[in-house]
């Protein structure tokens, strides 16, 4: 599996059963309950992530004024600690959607301000020892080319950046694969695939599509299948790894696990791919 590496899988969930209060945002952890954080990135570390996501996502300005923690303290104290316990792997700095449309009505966030919300997330981070910035789980193009022209002039760091598509190829705001795949190309970006939405066999059709655009390294991060009616991932850990194999096959270089996955899921992933 020397061409392959692996990635961590979901964290909210793991951490909403440690302890997170409901309404909350998972990045308050990483002040409040560090060694819970700890304790998950390292049980990724420990099933073969070489690559481990900070406990980041979607942190932002705007969020973090709900906690009572500033964006410094909460991005800071993420890097640390999932630098703590990577050993020889990497820390990818997390950055999500802001969740608000942007725009140059009032009653939008300006694209400005989206910038400078970005950019203080990646400063921070790359100030803190993160190796690799990564952008997931967007689903708007004009936000997704803010956030990476944000991440290129704010660090000198590898940016990897992921949509979050249907089954049909697109965004649900209409954002095709064809036009995902040249915005990253036009702004620069290192690594470029999709991660959550669907399970790995639902969704590779539209890996292949990414894949088929572009010569950039892939990443794949499905989800661990859908949820059932009382919210449980349907798909096993080996299920998983073997709904994966298409990605490999494809040309996917980075793989992982996204919502419904855990530490077990990384265990497996390594098991089929060893060889």
């Amino acid at each position: 599996m020397s061409n392959i590496v692996l990635l961590d899988g979901a964290a909210g969930s793991a951490l909403q059963n440690a302890g997170l209060r409901p309404g909350e945002s998972s990045f308050v952890m990483n002040v409040r309950a560090p060694e819970t954080v700890r304790e998950l990135h390292r049980a990724y570390a420990d099933a073969g992530s070489r690559v481990v996501y900070t406990n980041t996502f979607a942190l932002n300005a705007i969020s973090a004024r709900k906690t009572g923690y500033s964006v410094r303290e909460l991005v800071r104290s993420g890097v640390e600690i999932a630098k703590s316990v990577v050993g020889f792997g990497k820390v990818a700095l997390d950055i999500g959607p802001i969740g608000l449309e942007i725009g140059d009505d009032d009653d939008q966030l300006s694209p400005d301000a989206a910038y400078a919300m970005f950019a203080e997330v990646v400063e921070i981070g790359a100030k803190a020892g993160a190796d690799i910035v990564v952008i997931e789980t967007m689903y708007d193009l004009d936000e997704l080319k803010i956030a990476l022209r944000a991440a290129r002039e704010s660090a000198d760091l590898p940016v990897y950046v992921c949509m979050t598509f249907n089954t049909d190829g697109h965004t649900f705001l209409g954002v095709s694969v064809a036009d995902f795949v040249a915005a990253v190309e036009e702004i620069g970006a290192d690594a470029i695939g999709l991660n959550c939405s669907y399970g790995p066999s639902d969704i590779f059709p539209v890996f292949e599509q990414i894949a088929a655009l572009t010569k950039l390294p892939l990443i794949a991060k499905p989800n661990a299948g859908l949820p059932d009616e009382n919210g449980e991932y349907t798909l096993t850990p080996e299920e998983f790894a073997r709904q994966m194999r298409p990605f490999i096959d494809a040309g996917a270089k980075y793989i992982g696990g996204c919502c419904g996955s855990t530490p077990a899921f990384i265990t497996a992933l390594r098991r089929e791919f060893a060889d």
